[in-house]
């Protein structure tokens, strides 16, 4: 019988030391480090206001309004950038909304973007971090 509650009192006192040690670990790390932004450039040189939106898993996220003929930054939160794709949406005060092509984008980028009068010619590019 004596036999039996040593063993029981050194499986708990190894365990409470396996625990201690365990919980240990895990606060040596300390905080994860942050994910930097991804940052979005936009240059209007058409005369409208747009609206732009990053599209991630079909929802678009709105990131503010271009002034015509101006330019503006965004900031895009890490976790929009964890998909590894963005595809943006420029939406007209006066005129139709338009998907400009997808990039392929890691968090921390800077995507540079430049709307033109005719949709079809405006364009996105990507300068890695």
């Amino acid at each position: 019988m004596l036999l039996k509650n040593r063993r029981a009192l050194l499986g708990i006192a190894l365990l409470a030391m396996v625990g201690v040690d365990g919980c240990k670990a895990f606060r040596r790390g300390g905080p994860a480090p942050a994910v930097p932004d991804t940052v979005i450039e936009v240059e209007n040189h058409s005369f409208p206001d747009v609206v732009m939106y990053a599209v991630t898993a079909g929802d678009p996220f709105r990131l503010g309004m271009v002034t015509g003929n101006g330019s503006a930054k965004f900031k895009l939160p890490a976790r929009f950038a964890v998909g590894g794709t963005l595809q943006l949406l420029a939406r007209p005060i006066a005129g139709r909304a338009y998907l400009l092509p997808s990039v392929s984008i890691s968090p921390g980028d800077e995507v540079g973007v430049v709307l033109e009068s005719t949709p079809v010619q405006s364009h996105v590019i990507v300068l890695p971090r």
